[in-house]
């Protein structure tokens, strides 16, 4: 027996002018309201990925909450830049729905991707299920 999720996101543009999804039930945001873009790449890419894609050749990453994609989509560009394999897993109890996805405008921040297929891909990827995005 599934989680039921009660809330409803909505979008929110963040100081960087990158958005995040914002819970009013319980007034908390998924990504920081002073750069959801910025936030990711200073603590998931920056602080965390490049490190590791100095010194190994393949990298596994695990993420405990996918929301909105933008991390594995920085994931996915910073990999394409370095030349790098990046295995990528990630955990979500509760899943986006497609209209919020598509709502996304994340192609401003992200040039070189095609980040509506990406995200499609990703967030219709049934659970359970590998799927590979890039070569």
């Amino acid at each position: 027996m599934g989680i039921e999720n009660t809330y409803t996101p909505e979008l929110l543009v963040t100081a960087d002018g990158s958005q995040t999804l914002y819970l009013p039930q319980l007034d908390v945001t998924y990504h920081s309201r002073h750069g959801a873009m910025q936030e990711s790449r200073h603590v998931f890419i920056d602080a965390a990925l490049k490190p590791q894609t100095e010194r190994l050749s393949t990298i596994r990453v695990l993420e405990m909450g996918f929301g909105t994609g933008l991390n594995a989509l920085l994931t996915l560009q910073h990999a394409s830049q370095a030349g790098k394999a990046i295995v990528y897993h990630s955990i979500e109890a509760f899943p986006i729905g497609q209209s919020v996805v598509n709502s996304l405008h994340y192609p401003i921040h992200l040039q070189g991707l095609d980040t509506g297929a990406v995200l499609g891909t990703l967030h219709g990827q049934p659970s359970g299920e590998a799927c590979k995005v890039h070569a």
